[in-house]
């Protein structure tokens, strides 16, 4: 029985405030992956409640460059926002996952289909 640790790495701008309110003020605050909106799956006790994803550039010309929390920051549900992190050293970018969904879904939708 071998136990398993891990270690989360906290990206401060992700908990910036002031990046945080631009973040949401420029995409909303459903989520950018599979856009739940807290507030309509929880009445009051999920409104406003969204997590800050921050997507790092890997183009050699934007590494080391300031994050833009207007197109760096992307707000994700706690859910979306784990799977961007699971298990990788790079997360996957929003549109990486979103294309992943839409993948399983449709092979979802096929096996439905074959019933």
């Amino acid at each position: 029985n071998t136990e398993r640790t891990s270690t989360l790495k906290i990206d401060p701008i992700e908990h910036d405030p002031l990046a945080r309110a631009l973040c949401i003020q420029r995409h909303g605050s459903s989520c950018s992956v599979c856009n739940i909106d807290m507030s309509v799956r929880y009445g009051a006790l999920g409104s406003g409640f969204i997590e800050i994803h921050h997507q790092r550039s890997t183009t050699a010309a934007e590494l080391g460059r300031e994050p833009d929390p207007l197109r760096d920051l992307y707000p994700v549900c706690p859910n979306c926002h784990a799977m961007l992190h699971r298990g990788r050293e790079i997360p996957l970018t929003v549109n990486e996952l979103k294309t992943a969904m839409r993948k399983i879904s449709a092979r979802r939708n096929d096996m439905l289909m074959d019933l």
